[in-house]
């Protein structure tokens, strides 16, 4: 068994017990567990460690347990745009494709995976051009592109994070460190 304090924090070692029909859990590294998770690795050679009840059932594995709307906390950590090969680019021609990612962590700087992105693109007129979603992969990343045509507005335009959602988890708009971004259309 193991806990944490808070979502997205680090886990520790913790005893379980089964008390009537709850199982408290306990840390002298975790004063006030919120989150735990069982048998969500390897699994021990000493059968002593599983949990298991009154009748000699043994527990299922928990990835993790946490109480609802308790799971992580996410916020922007950068936005720029690229080009094809993800190589910084701010400046674009005409009858090209625009390359932009959003990067995810959670409160302690970790990449979250699976988040859903939502954008829009502003044109230099101030107006909507449109709206992109993504969702992040391993390293917290959410990658985009958007095709320019050779009539579309010449300017500066900005690419704004309007959402960021996942099941579980909590988007922390203040925390953000960066939410938008410009590029130029030439």
């Amino acid at each position: 068994m193991a806990a944490r304090e808070f979502p997205g924090g680090a886990y520790a070692n913790a005893a379980a017990q089964i008390v009537g029909n709850t199982v408290v859990v306990s840390s002298p590294s975790v004063p006030s567990p919120a989150c735990v998770r069982y048998a969500f690795a390897p699994a021990p050679a000493d059968h002593t460690t599983f949990l298991y009840n009154k009748e000699g059932m043994g527990a299922s594995p928990i990835r993790e347990m946490c109480p609802p709307g308790d799971g992580p906390v996410m916020h922007v950590d950068d936005i720029y745009t690229t080009d094809v090969s993800g190589n910084l680019q701010s400046v674009f021609v005409a009858a090209c494709t625009i390359y932009y990612r959003v990067k995810i962590v959670d409160a302690w700087g970790a990449p979250v995976s699976g988040a859903t992105v939502s954008t829009a693109l502003v044109r230099p007129d101030g107006q909507q051009w449109t709206t992109r979603t993504a969702t992040t992969g391993a390293e917290g990343w959410a990658l985009f592109n958007q095709v320019a045509t050779k009539r579309q507005v010449k300017g500066t335009y900005t690419i704004n994070v309007t959402n960021v959602t996942k099941n579980l988890a909590t988007y922390d708009r203040d925390a953000n460190l960066k939410t938008s971004t410009t590029f130029t259309l030439q």
